[in-house]
């Protein structure tokens, strides 16, 4: 069995709205079906998006969300690139 631990410094602003300290690079591909979403990607695309998801679940602010883009995860590679990846928190 292989043990995995997995380390990430976030900083909050005085906003309540948590940042990841380190840039990402990598790719992820999202494929919509009839009656799925599948995402796939390399390593460091997956782990970007995670801290992305890490990011938002640990706002302080209802409805807040991330566009993920080239502004957001800028040495990411999402295909295909007409594709909006969005991440938000509902209600707690």
């Amino acid at each position: 069995m292989k043990e995995v631990n997995f380390v990430h410094k976030f900083i909050i602003n005085s906003n309540g709205i948590p940042f990841s300290d380190q840039e990402h690079d990598g790719s992820i591909e999202v494929d919509i079906g009839d009656n799925s979403i599948y995402l796939s990607g390399d390593k460091n695309g997956l782990l970007a998006l995670a801290c992305k998801i890490i990011e938002v679940a640990n706002c302080d602010l209802t409805g807040y969300h991330k566009h993920l883009d080239e502004i957001e995860m800028p040495n990411v590679n999402i295909r295909p690139e007409n594709i909006e990846l969005n991440i938000g928190k509902s209600k707690d």
